[in-house]
């Protein structure tokens, strides 16, 4: 096991805190799972973009984009800002 030393929001510190209290665990304990979670996580959703992102297809991908009518948004909040 290894030691970090990090900043985190006093918020999330709180609920981190209350949260270990609940589960009568210690926090630094908590925070291991979390980060452990979030790693996990953030593997699984990293490689599934990469398969989607290998499975693309140009000529699909422009043969849709060809169906898209060429017309201005209705609504303003849907229009990109011009600079």
């Amino acid at each position: 096991m290894s030691t970090i030393t990090t900043e985190i929001p006093d918020p999330v510190l709180k609920s981190i805190q209350q949260i270990a209290k609940n589960e009568g665990i210690p926090v630094e304990r908590l925070a291991a799972i979390a980060i452990a979670q979030a790693v996990g996580a953030w593997g699984i959703q990293r490689s599934d973009f990469e398969a989607r992102a290998m499975r693309g297809n140009r000529e699909k991908f422009e043969r849709v984009l060809a169906k898209v009518p060429d017309v201005e948004p209705e609504h303003e909040w849907d229009r990109i800002p011009q600079k």
